[in-house]
């Protein structure tokens, strides 16, 4: 079965696709990915390799549509605009430029061929970005977060359990109560856009659990990543691994960026599908501008300012 809607009235159709895609995994009742519930999750990097996911009885309190469709959306507007660099370009040297087989040493012989690396060499850089962006905002987006038993069930002493989703991955974090010297909150990496917990087109199921965790009043004591078998690989991710989010800070050095007015911060929490539409159109604005740059003059309508200027001899 497909997450249960949300509460806005954009969130049903994204919810549905991202299922259909297997972006997403068919949750339980209490929110929570059926097939974590059944302990199918493995601990792959940081915190304690035994870790696993809860059996039952979570409590969650934050859920967001996430980002899988913008991200593949991204990926295709970048293979489109590699087609369209790759083929455009050729079709236009081939029909607008002579070659000379006799003479491959002249100027312009030389300038097609260094043409055709240049373009070998930003269809790569293209590549490679797409799929660098992709990672680490996935990694960034929450698209849940859910406590391993509601607080009221903690014990004095025990730390309290909470799992954080973003992307394919999921962090199984440990909070200790008071905070601890040197140790950035985890309120503050919220702060700093290191995790976007988007609230605009999120819902926020427990404000006060939140609040806590996001508060000065936990700190965060350890982190194991959890992955689920198949999930990277239906959202196209390679072999990336996400941050720690267990930052110490001895010499308090994030505390100019904390210290910043609430308006200056906006841009360290921009929304990743808002990045991946952005990469997506300029991929294609560079793509075509590569194959406008080979067609003749004349052929395409400048500005004043780039139009050739002809100097007539002195006489």
């Amino acid at each position: 079965s497909c997450p249960r809607p949300l509460t806005a009235p954009h969130a049903r159709p994204v919810m549905l696709r991202q299922c259909r895609r297997r972006a997403l995994l068919p949750r339980a009742p209490n929110g929570v990915p059926e097939v974590l519930c059944r302990g199918r999750a493995s601990a792959v990097s940081g915190g304690d390799p035994g870790a696993q996911m809860p059996t039952g009885g979570a409590h969650e309190i934050f859920r967001c549509p996430g980002i899988e469709d913008s991200a593949l959306q991204m990926r295709r507007r970048v293979q489109l605009a590699m087609g369209i660099e790759v083929f455009g370009t050729s079709c236009s040297k081939f029909m607008f430029h002579s070659f000379d087989h006799g003479d491959f040493l002249s100027v312009s012989e030389q300038a097609l061929s260094n043409g055709v690396f240049v373009m070998c060499l930003h269809v790569a850089a293209m590549w490679w970005y797409h799929g660098y962006t992709r990672d680490h905002l996935l990694a960034r987006h929450v698209t849940s977060i859910y406590l391993e038993r509601p607080i009221s069930e903690v014990r004095s002493g025990e730390p309290i359990v909470v799992f954080l989703e973003t992307g394919p991955w999921t962090r199984r974090l440990e909070f200790r109560p008071g905070p601890l010297a040197g140790r950035l909150p985890f309120g503050h990496l919220a702060q700093l856009g290191a995790v976007h917990i988007d609230e605009g087109r999120g819902e926020v199921v427990d404000r006060a659990a939140l609040e806590l965790i996001t508060s000065e009043h936990l700190h965060l004591a350890s982190q194991a990543v959890l992955s689920v078998e198949g999930a990277a690989k239906a959202a196209f991710v390679g072999h990336y691994q996400v941050p720690q989010l267990v930052q110490d800070d001895p010499d308090v050095a994030y505390q100019w960026w904390i210290n910043l007015p609430p308006r200056l911060q906006e841009p360290l929490r921009w929304r990743g599908s808002s990045a991946f539409r952005n990469f997506g159109v300029a991929a294609l604005a560079m793509g075509v501008g590569s194959v406008v740059l080979w067609l003749p003059a004349g052929a395409q309508p400048l500005p004043s300012i780039f139009a050739r200027k002809t100097v007539v001899p002195s006489q």
